[in-house]
């Protein structure tokens, strides 16, 4: 499963990087730590079950990898599709924060919060 992930993961980065810099810009590949069962994350416990994140302040992407058996095994999602699925999802979100979209949709929600 990890070989699977960092797979799935290396092929939009790798598209990523071009479109960057295609447009003059530099694509910054995050770190990727795999873990099961839980792990420590630049601001918060990563844990069984969580899923893929990609928003910690240290720009890694954590992910669990019980979280991809438990998609395949326990949801009825077996084959590639929802793991590839979840995890352009983060990258997309990745590349939000690159483009400083994420800075912008935050400050939307503050402003419709208050």
């Amino acid at each position: 499963m990890g070989r699977f992930v960092a797979t799935l993961l290396a092929d939009p980065d790798d598209d990523w990087k071009d479109v960057f810099s295609q447009a003059g810009g530099t694509y910054h590949e995050p770190a990727m730590v795999r873990f099961r069962g839980g792990t420590d994350t630049a601001c918060a416990q990563g844990r069984s079950a969580t899923g893929l994140l990609c928003r910690p302040p240290d720009h890694a992407r954590y992910v669990d990898l019980d979280f991809c058996d438990t998609l395949q095994r326990q949801l009825g999602s077996p084959g590639d599709f929802v793991q590839a699925y979840v995890i352009a999802h983060e990258v997309g979100h990745h590349v939000q924060k690159l483009l400083s979209i994420s800075v912008k949709i935050d400050q939307m929600r503050e402003r419709q919060s208050t």
